[in-house]
């Protein structure tokens, strides 16, 4: 998931779109993160806590109001530099995706070129299902499956 080195973005920015504040890792992590999506990756920000209890059952970001982001080289530095909590999924380390909508859960796992796989859940009301299924068709065409 990490890459050594840090991304460098063109003109020191890189826009994001925030498509939900209630992803998790896998059913034993309850703790809700923002997931980011970049033109070149997915990142997932871990919120805490007190986040996760004050999102409750209902959505967690305005999806008739996308909430999109530059992160500067200075932001992203900081990013990288908290690897051990926030997850970094470059789209060329992707190698296959498996896309799930569910009733109470969404569901993305991602098998990685390195043989390695990163899992993703959120609340299906945040509606981040359809903006990753176009980014994922674009990035990798047949390797996105829809389970």
């Amino acid at each position: 998931m990490w890459e050594s080195n840090i991304p460098r973005f063109n003109e020191g920015s890189h826009y994001a779109t925030l498509l939900t504040a209630s992803a998790t890792t896998g059913w034993l992590d309850w703790i809700h993160g923002e997931l980011w999506l970049f033109p070149d990756g997915l990142l997932r920000i871990p919120l805490g806590l007190i986040a996760t209890i004050l999102h409750g059952m209902g959505p967690t970001v305005n999806s008739a109001q996308p909430v999109q982001c530059s992160f500067d080289d200075q932001a992203w530095e900081i990013l990288f530099a908290s690897r051990k909590n926030n997850i970094w999924v470059p789209r060329e380390a992707i190698q296959v995706a498996y896309l799930h909508r569910g009733m109470g859960t969404d569901r993305l796992r991602l098998l990685l070129r390195d043989q390695r796989s990163v899992k993703f859940l959120w609340f299906p009301w945040d509606r981040a299902w359809e903006p990753l299924q176009i980014a994922l068709r674009g990035w990798l065409g047949d390797g996105l499956i829809l389970d």
